[in-house]
C-alpha cells in the first residue's frame, strides 16, 4: 500500500515458486505492475552443482514460467539462496536476461563480459539501504530511515554530474511491520519530492544502461587496459 501511494514499482527478488503457492500475492503484484528478478526457486535449493546443462535448462524453465504466470521476461537476478555457478552470466546472457545484482558494490551499473559478445551489466544491489540490516544490527526502523535519507542526500548531490543507482532493499516481513511501514512512508515521500529523481526499476535500469551507456563504458575500459 505504502509504495502503491507513491507509484513505486518494485522489482521482486521473486523466489519462483512463490507464484504457485501464494495466488493472492502473485496477483497483487501483477495489479502493481511489478518487475521480476530471480531469486530462486526456493531459498533452500542452490544451483552451485548443477551442470552446465541443467543450468541451461533451470534458466529456460524460470523464464518459461514467470512469463506464463505474470506476462513478464525475466531480465536479471540477485543470487539468493539459489546462488549460481561461474556460468551463470553466460547462460543468462543466452537466454536473452540482461543483468545480475549480486555484487553489491558500487552506485552505477557496470558492463560484465560474457560468451557470445552479448550485451549483460551489474545493476547496483545494496546491503546498506536494506532493512534486513534492522534486525542484523539491533536497529529499529526510524533509524533505517535516517540512512535512507543521508544515503540519498549523497548521491542525489553526485547525481547532479554523473548519475546515481539508489537501492532500496526491501523485506515485506521487516517494512511492513506496523512499526516500520510509516517510516517507508516517510523516505519515499522525502525523496519523491526532489526534482530529477527516476522512480524506476532495475528492469528499466538494465535497458536504459545498455541502450544508452554500455558501449561508451566498455570502450572506456578497453582504452584503459590498452594503456601501458
Amino acid at each position: 500500500d505504502v509504495l502503491n501511494k507513491y507509484h513505486v514499482r518494485a522489482c521482486c527478488c521473486l523466489n519462483l515458486e512463490i507464484l504457485d503457492h501464494f495466488p493472492e500475492i502473485k496477483d497483487a503484484m501483477i495489479a502493481a505492475n511489478w518487475d521480476y528478478m530471480a531469486h530462486g526457486l526456493y531459498n533452500s535449493r542452490p544451483i552451485y552443482n548443477y551442470t552446465e546443462e541443467q543450468e541451461r535448462a533451470y534458466w529456460q524453465d524460470f523464464i518459461t514460467h514467470l512469463q506464463e504466470m505474470t506476462g513478464k521476461r525475466l531480465k536479471g537476478r540477485l543470487g539468493g539462496g539459489a546462488g549460481y555457478t561461474v556460468r551463470t552470466d553466460d547462460l543468462m546472457a543466452e537466454a536473452g536476461c540482461l543483468y545480475h545484482t549480486s555484487w553489491i558494490i558500487d552506485d552505477q551499473p557496470w558492463p560484465i563480459n560474457v560468451r557470445g559478445g552479448r550485451k549483460f551489466i551489474y545493476v547496483p544491489y545494496t546491503g546498506q539501504t536494506n532493512d534486513a540490516g534492522m534486525l542484523a544490527w539491533n536497529r529499529e526502523a526510524d533509524y533505517f530511515l535516517q540512512m535512507i535519507v543521508d544515503q540519498f542526500d549523497t548521491l542525489y548531490r553526485e547525481g547532479a554530474e554523473n548519475g546515481r543507482v539508489m537501492c532500496l532493499s526491501l523485506h515485506p516481513h521487516n517494512i511492513g511491520r506496523p512499526n516500520a511501514a510509516k517510516h517507508l512512508d516517510e523516505a519515499l515521500r522525502y525523496i519523491l519530492s526532489h526534482d530529477g529523481v527516476w522512480n524506476t526499476t532495475a528492469d528499466d535500469i538494465a535497458e536504459y544502461y545498455i541502450a544508452n551507456y554500455y558501449d561508451q563504458v566498455s570502450s572506456w575500459i578497453a582504452e584503459r587496459k590498452a594503456q601501458p
